[in-house]
């Protein structure tokens, strides 16, 4: 689709576009507020062992959601000045 677009191999690799990395990232992201609101939800209606395994899921979510965006967001932008 690109290539009829007329961008070259060149002008493909350099978007760094990465689309399941990006839906990993938007799981992640829901998977993590999620979970942060039915723990709070959880230890405010005294079960701690749910909110404490919500929890260890908000946190998990929470690390791979920073790796995922910070290896979507370093990636160098691609060369626009031409």
């Amino acid at each position: 689709m690109r290539i009829e677009a007329g961008l070259g191999e060149t002008d493909t690799a350099a978007t760094h576009e990465n689309i399941p990395l990006a839906l990993l990232g938007l799981t992640t992201g829901c998977a993590l507020v999620w979970s942060s609101l039915f723990t709070v939800g959880s230890f405010l209606y005294g079960r701690p062992l749910q909110g404490g395994l919500l929890l260890a899921v908000a946190i998990v979510s929470g690390g791979v959601l920073v790796r995922v965006i910070n290896t979507l967001w370093t990636a160098t932008p691609p060369d626009t000045a031409r």
